[in-house]
């Protein structure tokens, strides 16, 4: 893992984390495109997320960060 597949990665976690969209069409598209066509960087943002216990969905083009099961401090329980 290089240092920029690192920031790339970091980038792409810290919009998604601050509510902003990360999407084929829209302002970070290129973040976007980093993600799903670079492994390494695929690979660094969800070791960050896993780590948090956070999932994040690619869906109709645009990523999205949730809670992970059971995550009190992201999530809510019954």
């Amino acid at each position: 893992m290089t240092e920029q597949t690192l920031e790339t990665g970091i980038e792409i976690f810290a919009r998604l984390i601050n509510q902003e969209a990360v999407k084929y069409q829209g302002e970070h598209t290129k973040l976007y495109e980093a993600y799903t066509q670079n492994g390494d960087i695929f690979d660094t943002v969800n070791k960050i997320t896993k780590a948090l216990n956070l999932e994040i969905y690619d869906y109709r083009g645009g990523l999205y960060l949730t809670p992970g099961e059971s995550n009190h401090v992201f999530g809510y329980t019954k």
